[in-house]
């Protein structure tokens, strides 16, 4: 799988920070619009990694302010009707710190999503409230275990970091949930995240930043690799 990510190239400054122009999106009320946009390209990618034959379900990001919005749930039907979307076809990430500012509004939005059959995330885990007793409650899919402590595993916290990654990983299984790792950089923490059992990893060490149709390249290669090994 894949994850949605926002990138601007300004014609004159070059490109622009995500963590700058979409923390301008909220405070100005444009990351609603800014969300369709992303979501209305990732449903289109979804078709053309269908049409040439790849099963590469995509995550998209949801802040808070778009998770509240009582039209979301509708709206997501609308376009999965629209766009001819399988269930398997997006995925919906939300922070544990955005999540968690309403907890009991989050709850029921992401309720009305799961019961529609959307997937959906908990992003940055770890960092914020962590409170056990929603995270019981949140009809979540995938926990995203926060890239602070995967990269800890290479450094000088490395001891600490492993026992809160195994923790995590633990509680997440514990609850029925699928465990992804983020931030992964290396060959060695990605072989030491199979070794406890964590079910997915991302970073950089995996692979970087692409568009859309270099997926599709990639993933072929890949499939052609791996039935040339066996």
């Amino acid at each position: 799988g894949v994850e949605a990510l926002a990138r601007w190239q300004h014609p004159t400054k070059g490109w622009i920070s995500p963590a700058r122009f979409v923390a301008v999106a909220e405070r100005t009320g444009l990351i609603h619009e800014l969300t369709w946009y992303l979501i209305e390209i990732a449903a289109n990618q979804a078709l053309a990694f269908r049409k040439a034959g790849l099963s590469c379900p995509i995550a998209v990001n949801l802040s808070a302010l778009c998770l509240n919005d009582p039209q979301l749930p509708e709206l997501l039907a609308a376009l999965r009707d629209r766009w001819n979307l399988r269930e398997e076809d997006l995925e919906f990430e939300l922070t544990e710190s955005e999540a968690l500012q309403d907890p009991e509004r989050a709850t029921a939005s992401m309720v009305r999503l799961s019961r529609m059959g959307f997937k959906l995330a908990l992003d940055d885990y770890g960092t914020g409230m962590s409170s056990l007793s929603y995270l019981s409650k949140l009809p979540i899919d995938v926990l995203k275990v926060d890239r602070s402590f995967v990269l800890g595993l290479d450094g000088d916290t490395g001891p600490e970091s492993a026992r809160i990654v195994e923790a995590i990983v633990t509680l997440g299984h514990q609850l029925g949930k699928t465990v992804t790792a983020e931030g992964v950089e290396t060959a060695e923490v990605e072989a030491y995240l199979a070794h406890i059992g964590c079910d997915l990893a991302q970073g950089f060490g995996i692979q970087r930043p692409v568009p859309g149709d270099t997926v599709v390249e990639m993933m072929r290669a890949r499939c052609a690799a791996a039935d040339a090994a066996t």
